[in-house]
């Protein structure tokens, strides 16, 4: 790349910067969305309560959990986003170097 050329996003010298992790993607969503825990574990498909429990794991970094698919979905579908986009992100944080 020659210098100050962008391609596909990226800057010759530049890395690209690692991919963010699921758990904060989803915290700043909500924080910008004014979502509670709550009101978020309601708009999922499911039960209530359940998704509330599952979304406190998911957003306490002291717990290890994955999103699999059915969960991505849910959330992406509560949020109007893809649930892809929530599986794509937690493969890519997985696989950072």
């Amino acid at each position: 790349l020659a210098a100050g050329r962008e391609i596909n996003g990226l800057r010759r010298g530049k890395q690209a910067s690692a991919p963010p992790h699921p758990r904060d993607f989803l915290g700043t969503e909500m924080s910008a969305r004014g979502l509670t825990l709550r009101i978020l574990a309601a708009r999922m498909d499911g039960d209530a309560l359940r998704n509330g429990v599952l979304l406190r794991h998911l957003l306490d970094p002291s717990i290890d959990v994955g999103l699999g698919p059915m969960i991505a979905e849910r959330i992406g579908q509560a949020l109007g986003l893809s649930g892809e986009l929530f599986t794509d992100m937690e493969r890519a944080w997985e696989r950072r170097a």
